[in-house]
């Protein structure tokens, strides 16, 4: 048996609204891909950002040690000459 004009028509309607929940569906998956991949980036920049200026901590922290111990050096050698 062949289906009515009304089952047709409703069918249709079924598979359109079907459809339009998919695509509705499919936007709000896009949506969440969108917004976690942008908080994934900006997690790993403000995460290179924080070891970039660990980084420079490490090398300024060294560098003044460098100083003080030549300072160091200097005052005992100026304090007890041989």
């Amino acid at each position: 048996q062949e289906p009515s004009l009304t089952q047709q028509i409703q069918h249709q309607i079924s598979a359109s609204i079907t459809f339009m929940t998919d695509e509705t569906d499919l936007k709000e998956i896009r949506d969440f891909l969108r917004t976690t991949r942008k908080r994934m980036e900006d997690k790993e920049a403000k995460t290179k950002t924080v070891n970039d200026w660990k980084q420079v901590a490490l090398v300024l922290d060294r560098t003044f040690f460098f100083i003080y111990f030549i300072a160091i050096i200097v005052s005992l050698a100026v304090m007890f000459p041989r």
